[in-house]
């Protein structure tokens, strides 16, 4: 009790009331770090200088609550959920104080500021170390929390004679109510759906990462919680740039993808509004690695391209990117859908040479059979696989499975999807090694290569090549009549002799590494593989 008694002390000269954080203006961004559904248990942050509770809006986090006392804090749902119904009757769930219980003893009246029970609150916490702060709509002080009513009932009735001038009542929290616990006892308790509340910090630990500025927790109808970064936009991509690009490569490169990533994330924002939060961590979004992923010349290239993004129009460019182009960049409407005028194919010699401009695999009848099968479509015994649409830049967009009881017909990046993006690096493949042993390589230097010309590697060295397809042959390159066989009948299994690695969007980054290399600024590099576009200031 000592040593919460002087903690408490330490906080009554730290608790202040609506004192502001301003980010300058910056376009702040919400980060989903874990999401889910029924997930259950509690998480935890610590940062070496305590926390800051406050609301955020906008580019602002108003402080409610200095908890700069508390390196460590635990965040638990109050109450479990199911379908927006409360379960209480199974234990399990709230075994071992995984879960809070929803039901709460409210002391005293409902006020809709802070500040108007703040003093209350702590005269109270002084003595009872289960006194917590509410915000459901308003504010107010309660005590417990209890897994049924029947229970909080009875605790009320136990409150009653050390409370005598106030009035008591049984709270039900609601099901997007999160409770905040330090030294194992309840700090405060909010409703996630009503207002944005975060825990500040210049760097806070969560799950073994370290973020910047602050940490948010909700509970939204499709996760049962979500845990969030909340920070300025240049802030975030500090761990996006380094996670696409390694910090050896050259500065420009960097720089493109900064802007690259500036755009992509500024055009998905909200992406993930029925969770929460704006963008996640992963490749569906971008690869985010937080703080400890930063290294010096990712940040340099950030900021020197702060506020700078690609625009098409007077609109801010949706700019995707990929690995490897293999040598030919692709439409987006034969990637996913729609028509963006600034993503369309185009020859990109400098990814030729780089790691993943070629590749080959090959998927056992097996692999194939149960992968088909996963996806709602059961061929039978594998029988073979037939090409039918091939784009003008050589991806596949419409392919066969043929199989002993029905065939399975898969359009654009589908096969992908079910082979694994990893597996299937892109869908510019042939089922035939000559026509894509293709041996296109850039020099370690060019210069004034137009982006019409297409170059190969020759024993006499870089020589421009015209539309034709070409392959690498042991008497030199050779012209192949068709880039793609259409079918093959090996029904022991289907090799793939693919180019490239991604859907084959926008810019890609060895061929930006390249670009780069060869001394061409970021804007050349980004204006090169989004057709028309200029660089702009965000608005």
């Amino acid at each position: 009790m000592f040593r919460f008694l002087k903690r408490l002390l330490i906080l009554v000269c730290l608790m202040t009331a609506a004192s502001n954080v301003a980010y300058a203006d910056e376009t702040m961004i919400d980060v989903g770090l874990f999401y889910g559904v029924n997930s259950q248990y509690p998480f935890g942050i610590s940062s070496d200088t305590g926390f800051v509770f406050g609301s955020a809006e906008g580019d602002r986090i108003t402080t409610l609550v200095d908890l700069s006392n508390y390196k460590s804090l635990k965040v638990y749902k109050a109450g479990y959920y199911e379908n927006e119904k409360l379960v209480t009757t199974n234990a399990t769930y709230y075994a071992g104080g995984n879960v809070k219980g929803a039901y709460t003893v409210r002391i005293g009246q409902s006020e809709s500021n802070l500040s108007a029970v703040f003093d209350d609150f702590l005269a109270k916490k002084a003595s009872a170390p289960e006194i917590m702060m509410v915000y459901d709509g308003q504010w107010y002080i309660a005590y417990g929390c209890y897994v049924n009513e029947n229970a909080a009932i009875t605790a009320l009735n136990k409150l009653t004679d050390d409370y005598p001038n106030d009035m008591l009542s049984v709270m039900k929290q609601s099901r997007y109510q999160m409770v905040v616990c330090g030294d194992n006892m309840p700090l405060v308790s909010f409703n996630t759906s009503l207002q944005d509340f975060v825990f500040a910090a210049p760097l806070i630990e969560y799950d073994d990462i370290v973020y910047r500025h602050a940490i948010m927790a909700k509970r939204t109808k499709t996760s049962d919680y979500a845990v969030i970064n909340h920070l300025p936009l240049d802030d975030y991509l500090y761990g996006v740039v380094p996670k696409e690009m390694s910090e050896g490569w050259p500065l420009e490169a960097l720089k493109a993808q900064a802007v690259a990533a500036r755009n992509f994330t500024l055009i998905n924002m909200g992406s993930h509004m029925a969770d929460g939060f704006d963008v996640c961590t992963t490749t569906d979004c971008q690869v985010y690695g937080g703080y400890f992923a930063e290294n010096e010349e990712a940040t340099k290239a950030v900021d020197a391209t702060s506020n700078i993004v690609l625009k098409y129009q007077e609109e801010i460019a949706s700019c995707y990117y990929h690995a490897n182009s293999g040598g030919e960049t692709e439409d987006i409407s034969n990637i996913w859908s729609g028509d963006l005028p600034y993503i369309k194919g185009k020859k990109d010699p400098y990814s030729l040479g780089q790691p993943n401009a070629t590749w080959t695999v090959t998927l056992d009848a097996d692999t194939i059979e149960s992968g088909l099968k996963s996806a709602g479509y059961n061929i039978g015994t594998y029988q073979g696989v037939r090409v039918e649409e091939v784009s003008d830049h050589g991806r596949v967009l419409k392919i066969t499975f043929m199989g002993s009881k029905d065939n399975a017909v898969l359009l654009k990046e589908n096969m992908r999807k079910i082979f694994g993006y990893t597996t299937v690096k892109s869908m510019y493949f042939s089922l035939e090694e000559t026509a894509v042993g293709i041996a296109m390589k850039t020099s370690s230097r060019i210069e004034n290569i137009s982006e019409d010309s297409f170059y190969a590697m020759t024993s006499a060295g870089l020589s421009k090549v015209d539309d034709s397809a070409y392959a690498q042959q042991s008497s030199g390159i050779s012209t192949i009549a068709s880039a793609q066989k259409t079918s093959q009948r090996n029904t022991d299994g289907l090799t793939l002799y693919g180019k490239g690695y991604g859907h084959g969007l926008g810019m890609s980054q060895w061929g930006a590494k390249v670009m780069a290399e060869s001394g061409m600024t970021f804007d050349k590099i980004l204006t090169f593989y989004y057709t028309g576009t200029i660089l702009d200031q965000i608005d």
